[in-house]
């Protein structure tokens, strides 16, 4: 399956205001050629800016309670903390 992330969040959250939740699924925690474990984070990305960072985890993980400062159109990207690679996102409208 493929790897993804995901909101429990309903429509377009309020700036400022509305807490989300995000899900990373399906997610690899072991990397198969060494056996060594695959840590990752998830980013809130405002154009270029990276406004804020989950903890890390390996593994499916979530990030509780994050709320988007501004309006405008936000990406949250999965990266592998390795490299900042980027494995998965997810685009929302935060509304004013």
């Amino acid at each position: 399956m493929a790897v993804t992330v995901t909101t429990t969040f309903d429509g377009s959250p309020k700036a400022a205001v509305d807490a989300m939740h995000f899900s990373a699924n399906n997610v690899d925690s072991v990397d198969e050629t060494d056996n060594s474990e695959i840590r990752y984070y998830m980013s809130a990305e405002h154009g270029s800016h990276e406004a804020a960072r989950s903890p890390v985890f390996s593994g499916d993980g979530q990030w509780q309670g994050w709320i988007p400062p501004a309006a405008g159109t936000w990406t949250v990207q999965l990266r592998k903390v390795s490299d900042d690679s980027a494995v998965a996102q997810l685009q929302f409208t935060a509304t004013a």
